[in-house]
């Protein structure tokens, strides 16, 4: 029982590794897109890098999977999987793959590999997608939504996005180790919406926003509007918060509620508001 409950855990850390470095390519790829002269040599190596990590990464899970369903004397499950998946071993094996979204000229990389892996673990209750999510959502929401309570900790005085999510960040990446800072919007085109953290293992977009009068925080919101058909074919994320952080005055929650509501979001973009104090 306690090697099959160790094996659980590796694959598990081996799924959010994957999914990791998979976002982590596109992200260097976006960076490249922006880079100074000079730079996208040195984002090269890291792009080849993280590319490298991945192959190594889905090549090892691939060898823990096959003692993992003769551990489970899953036999037909397991020959159909080193049918599927044996090219994962060959030495020249790549598994990212680029789509190009012709709407909206953003690219993506996918793995094809690692969605079949996923599949194959369907069966197997610890590795319910679901239901680890939906932990971690509850964490992050709880992070988010006291805000203000960090701030006040920390004894700082918000006076721009910057500084609320610097506040912030350090609580995230200590219970989200895998998160991510990108430099630049991870969708091309985005204007308004450009997210300050990115947790691959939630598949989740966070931004802050920061508004003083109910004037800028209207506008914010209709912003964001713009960029949303942008995001609904993403590979990687599939869930966005819009964090706002406004002084005391500006509108109660239940005010900022029916403003949210009438722009009909989708149901995955969720709004926090927090008060400051």
């Amino acid at each position: 029982m306690r090697n099959l409950i160790y094996q659980e855990k590796i694959i598990n850390e081996k799924l959010n590794d994957l999914t990791y470095h998979l976002a982590q390519v596109e992200n260097l790829n976006v960076k490249l897109d922006f880079c100074g002269e000079g730079e996208d040599y040195y984002i090269d190596k890291q792009i080849e890098q993280a590319y490298g990590l991945f192959n190594s990464s889905i090549n090892e899970l691939y060898l823990i999977l096959i003692n993992y369903f003769e551990t489970q004397n899953s036999r037909e499950l397991l020959t159909i999987f080193k049918t599927d998946l044996c090219h994962i071993l060959d030495p020249a094996y790549n598994s990212i793959l680029t789509l190009e979204d012709p709407d909206y000229g953003s690219i993506f990389y996918v793995s094809e590999d690692l969605n079949k892996i996923k599949k194959f673990l369907l069966p197997y209750e610890a590795f319910d997608e679901k239901v680890n999510k939906n932990i971690g959502l509850i964490y992050l929401e709880n992070i988010l939504s006291n805000t203000s309570c960090i701030i006040e900790e920390l004894d700082r005085k918000p006076s721009s996005e910057t500084i609320i999510y610097n506040s912030v960040k350090h609580v995230i990446k200590a219970t989200f180790p895998n998160y991510m800072e990108p430099s630049e919007p991870f969708v091309k085109h985005s204007k308004c919406y450009r997210p300050d953290i990115l947790i691959p293992s939630l598949n989740t977009a966070i931004e802050y926003k920061y508004a003083t009068d109910e004037n800028r925080l209207i506008k914010t919101i209709e912003e964001i509007l713009i960029d949303v058909a942008g995001y609904s074919n993403h590979s990687i994320y599939k869930i966005f918060y819009a964090v706002f952080y406004v002084t005391p005055g500006i509108c109660t929650e239940q005010r900022f509620r029916i403003i949210w509501d009438e722009q009909k979001f989708p149901k995955n973009w969720k709004s926090i508001y927090v008060i400051g104090k």
